[in-house]
Order: C-alpha cells, then structure tokens, then sequence
C-alpha cells in the first residue's frame, strides 16, 4: 500500500504541469527602454505562488538577513489562523510586492535601496499570537517554472527619452559611474585625499569616470527545471573612461592614495522589476571604482594630470549550456587617448603612478551575474615651467579587460559544480606609450583654505 501511495504521488506531481504564461512587455525606465519576450510554463497550479500584497488584513512584514525566515504581523488572530493553515499545507512559495517584501540584498556593498523584492519558498508556519513566523529559502526560477524561455534586452529609445530627440540621438543604453547625461564625461569632482587638520595636499579626481554605451541583453531558457542555455551581456559596446587626479600642495610632498567607492541606484545605474505572471524578477547594476597610486610634487603647486580614454568594444557577452559549458566572445577593441592636463604655479616637477578598477555588474536576482571590468591605469612624469609658462606630461598607458561570471539555477547531475562561474578571465590588454600632452601653466594658485574632505591616506573610504 506504501509503494502504490508512493506512485500515485509521483505521479501526481510529474502530472502537475501548471499555467502558462506567453506574450511580451515593454516599459520605461531612467530614459531606456526595457523589453521582455517569454513563454514559460508554471511547475503546478498558479495557486500555490502567494503574492504577499495579497495577504488580507496583512499589517507588517519583516525579513531577516539569510532569507530563513519572515515574520508577517495581521490585524488579528483570525486572519493569523488562516493564513497558518494555508502555508503548512506546503508547496508554496510567496512573492512581493511593493506594498511588503525585503530590501534587496547586493552583492557588493553600496548604498541601500528602497527597491523591494520577494521570492521565497516556504516549509513551514507557526503562529504566536497575531503574527506568523515563516520557515523559509530563497526560491530559484528552475523550481517555480517548468519550462520558460525568456529573452530581455534594453536600449535608449524615443518614446522613453527624457530629452529631445536630436540628429546626434543614439539608441544604446547608457551604464556608468560619476558619468554626465551623455555617458561621455564626468559628472563632478571626486574627492580622493586631504591632510587632515592642514592645507599642505589635498587631492580630487575631477575627471575620474566610466560610461559604457551599449545595447544589454539576456536570454534565459529551463526545460524541465533545469537550466539548458543562457546568454548575456552587450553589443556595439563603446567605453568611455577618464582619469584626471588634480593635486594641491602647499610645499614638496608626495602622497599614496586608495579610495574605493560604490554607486547606487541612479538614471545611469538602474534597478529594474518586472513580472512574468505572478512571478517578479529584478536586475540591477552595480558599479565600484578604486582608485590606488601615488603623487610626488616638489615644490608648491597645482597640476591635474591624465587622460580621457575610449575604447570601442564591440560585441561582449558570455553564454553556458550543459554540452558546450562557458562560451565567450572574443575583444578588439579600438582606442583613441586624449591627454588631459592642466595646472598653476612656478617650476616643479611631478610623477604620478595611479591605476583605476571599474567594475560594471549586470546581477538579475536568482538568475546569474556578469561582471564587466576596466582597469586602466598611467605612469606620468610633468613639468612645470614657469618660462615658458607650460606644464607638460609624458609616460606610459595600459588597460585590461577582464570579465567573470556566475549561474544561480539548478543544472543537470552530471555537471560539475564549479563550472558555473567562469574566471575572472582576462579578454584584452594594451600598454602604449603617451605622446606628449602640454597646457598653459597659470600663475601660482592662493594657498588652499584649511578643510578637511573625504578620504585618509592608507584608508579604504
């Protein structure tokens, strides 16, 4: 009697194909447009996915910090009672909602969200007076659908401009870090260091920036609950970088800088939420520059000394299946160097060795993750000289490009775990050597008013 309990059971649940859920939509975000093709089929019936803004006399929702468990608080014991027996019948899973749910939880650290989000499997119930205490563990997509095929891509588009629409138009998506509207330029100064207490250095990065113009994507396919075929990533990508460390010393000095900094959700550094029936999805992009090197002057000046880069990328993007594994697209980028200096003071002279990591992270929740770097960096010698009012620089430039990335979904037995990360791998380097940049050399600048600003030597900020 066991065994033929234990057939009829399996064999309910091999039968308990669900809904499903075809078609496309396309929305607005930050000036993009964001479009998302899928046919997809629930795993089971549509009834046992709870949204949690649906939950009736629902109050307060709390989260913990490891996804084990929620606290839901009801305006009475009724509505408590009810709700328990509904989640111990299990199978279920609850979403969310932009009335509950749980602030996202990045991956690298960054200023937090008001984004909400919700997907979580639950095993079990336990009431203590009007509030629920729920077990419970992230949710993956392969559980949830049995078969879905999802494509996503975004892109600059008219009808979601923020803008006029100009002959210069261009229709790829801007991601960036401390970028300007166009994705082109920096959109102010960064602070990098200041002798605390003193106006003897005090360093800023006023063109220290990374946009990089593309159309994203991602295609997602599950049979079966498992993971059969992904790709992500862009094309016709175009990054657009700057590195300009403008430094003010009041006397000979040299000075080590490391600042790391994160940036939140902004127009250039999305978080985007949709549905696919009662299911959410959410990706976002995270982005980090450090900024490590040293600065010697020797004598009281004031110099900015770089350059703005572009390199021309092209098609990058990343792909697994279980036959093939990892696949990615091979780089060449095109590069164009604009030396960018300028400064006030009598003669001195300066070096300056500093390289910069942007990282670009395209994270969709449950799903998979694909990192995107570009580490340029420059070893400079410049030149004041108060005769012939000019101050010069010379030196060396190198980049590298290095991508890693990560799968979140069930994969078939006979694939081993560690081959869903790939890297960090590197795709493209290049060292070159600067032609000669020089500007007018101003007068000595006034002695700089005594403040202190973010960022302390040796200090990680």
């Amino acid at each position: 009697q066991l065994f033929a309990l234990a057939l009829f059971v399996s064999g309910t649940s091999a039968a308990a194909e669900g809904p499903a859920f075809r078609g496309s939509q396309a929305f607005c975000k930050h000036g993009q447009k964001h479009v998302v093709v899928f046919d997809t089929v629930l795993d089971g019936p549509e009834e046992r996915i709870v949204q949690i803004d649906s939950l009736q006399g629902l109050t307060a929702a709390q989260c913990d910090n490891d996804a084990s468990a929620l606290r839901l608080t009801f305006k009475d014991k009724l509505h408590a009672a009810y709700y328990l027996i509904k989640f111990n019948l299990g199978h279920q899973y609850l979403t969310g909602g932009s009335g509950h749910g749980c602030k996202l939880t990045m991956t690298r650290e960054r200023e937090e969200s008001d984004e909400v989000f919700l997907l979580r499997r639950v095993f079990s119930a336990l009431q203590r007076g009007s509030s629920l205490y729920l077990e419970t563990a992230r949710a993956k997509y392969d559980e949830i659908f049995r078969f879905a095929t999802i494509n996503y891509g975004a892109f600059h588009h008219e009808d979601c401009a923020t803008q006029a629409v100009t002959e210069t138009w261009d229709s790829r998506a801007c991601v960036g870090l401390n970028t300007n509207g166009t994705c082109t330029k920096a959109d102010q100064s960064i602070p990098v260091y200041n002798t605390p207490h003193s106006n003897v250095v005090n360093v800023t990065c006023d063109s220290c920036f990374v946009g990089l113009k593309a159309n994203f994507f991602f295609n997602i396919e599950i049979a079966n609950r498992k993971l059969v075929g992904f790709q992500g990533g862009f094309t016709n990508g175009t990054v657009h970088g700057g590195i300009s460390l403008m430094t003010t010393v009041s006397r000979a000095w040299n000075v080590g800088v490391d600042k790391t900094m994160p940036i939140a959700d902004d127009a250039s550094n999305p978080i985007v939420q949709f549905n696919i029936g009662p299911v959410p999805f959410v990706f976002w992009f995270e982005l980090q520059y450090e900024v490590f090197g040293g600065l010697t002057l020797d004598a009281a000046a004031s110099a900015a000394v770089g350059a703005n880069i572009r390199h021309h990328v092209g098609d990058c993007w990343i792909k697994w299946d279980p036959e093939n594994r990892w696949q990615h697209s091979t780089i060449d980028p095109s590069t164009e160097l604009m030396p960018a200096v300028r400064g006030t003071g009598s003669s001195f002279y300066g070096n300056a060795n500093v390289s910069v990591t942007y990282s670009i992270l395209f994270f969709v929740n449950h799903l998979f993750s694909y990192s995107f770097n570009f580490q340029p960096g420059f070893s400079l010698g410049f030149t004041g000289d108060s005769e012939l009012k000019r101050l010069c620089q010379t030196g060396s430039y190198g980049v590298n490009f290095y991508t890693e990335s990560t799968l979140y979904l069930n994969y078939p037995w006979n694939v081993i775990p560690a081959t869903v990360t790939w890297g960090p791998r590197n795709l493209w380097a290049l060292n070159r050597t600067l032609l000669e940049g020089c500007a007018q050399l101003g007068p000595p600048a006034p002695a700089p008013q005594s403040k202190v600003t973010a960022g302390v030597e040796g200090i990680t900020v």
